[in-house]
C-alpha cells in the first residue's frame, strides 16, 4: 500500500519537479525499442534505466496534438523519477493525421503490453506500472488507465496508477469558451470540465488543435 501510494504521488509531482533541482542521474542503460509498425514506419519507446532502480516503471506518452517524435523526450524531463529509482519508457506513436486517434490507441496499447511483456528484461513489475502525460498525452494515458482492462481481459488493465496534466477531455467544446451552466442550483466552475475519454477516441478526426481546461489526478479503480 505504501509503495502504490508513493508511485501516485510522484506521478503527480514528477513532472513539476523534473524540471527543477539536481542534475540528471546517470544510467544504467538506454536504449530505444521498436514495439511494433504502422503504415511502413517503426513505432519505438525510450527505455531509460538509473544505476538505482527500484523495480517500478513509468510510462510516459510522448504526443502533442496526437503529434509525436521520439526525440522530442530527454532523459532531464523525467530525472525526478530517475533520482527515486523509477524506469521509464517513452512512448512515441505516428502522428497525425497519417494515423488516425484509434489507430494512434491502438498502438500506444500495443506499446503497453510490450513493456509488459518484457518486463523481467527491463527490471520492472509488469502489475505495477503507471502512465503520465500532458495534452494528447494525457488524452492517451487516461484511455490506457480506464480501458485497459478491456485489452487484458482482467480487471487489473495495464496499468495501476495514472497522473495527467492538461490533458484534452472534450472535443465537444474544443477550442471555444466553456458555457456557463448550473448544476444542483449552482454556476459550475467553467475553468474545469471532464468529458468522456470514449467519445473522444471515436471522434476520428484528423487535425485538432489540443484543449488546456483541466489537469486530473486519479487512480485506476482497483486496489493496490
Amino acid at each position: 500500500m505504501k509503495t502504490c501510494h508513493s508511485t501516485i504521488l510522484l506521478l503527480g509531482l514528477g513532472i513539476v519537479l523534473g524540471v527543477t533541482g539536481c542534475a540528471t542521474p546517470r544510467l544504467a542503460q538506454q536504449k530505444r525499442v521498436i514495439y511494433g509498425e504502422r503504415n511502413d514506419h517503426e513505432l519505438t519507446y525510450e527505455f531509460l534505466q538509473p544505476r538505482k532502480t527500484n523495480g517500478l516503471g513509468v510510462v510516459v506518452m510522448v504526443s502533442g496534438s496526437w503529434r509525436s517524435n521520439p526525440s522530442d523526450f530527454k532523459p532531464r524531463i523525467g530525472k525526478a523519477f530517475l533520482r527515486r529509482g523509477y524506469s521509464l519508457f517513452a512512448v512515441s506513436h505516428l502522428s497525425q493525421p497519417k494515423a488516425t486517434i484509434p489507430e494512434i490507441y491502438e498502438d500506444i496499447t500495443r506499446a503497453v503490453q510490450h513493456i509488459r511483456e518484457h518486463a523481467d528484461e527491463y527490471g520492472v513489475d509488469p502489475d505495477q506500472l503507471g502512465v503520465t502525460g500532458a495534452s494528447a498525452g494525457g488524452h492517451l494515458s487516461l484511455m490506457v488507465a480506464t480501458r485497459g482492462k478491456e485489452t487484458t481481459g482482467t480487471p487489473d488493465g495495464l496499468v495501476r496508477a495514472v497522473a495527467i496534466f492538461f490533458p484534452v477531455t472534450d472535443m465537444l467544446n474544443l477550442g471555444k469558451p466553456p458555457k456557463k451552466r448550473r448544476m444542483a442550483g449552482h454556476r459550475r466552475n467553467s475553468g474545469w470540465f471532464l468529458a468522456s475519454t470514449r467519445t473522444i477516441l471515436m471522434r476520428g478526426i484528423e487535425s485538432v488543435a489540443s484543449c488546456h481546461r483541466s489537469t486530473t489526478l486519479m487512480r485506476t479503480r482497483h486496489r493496490c
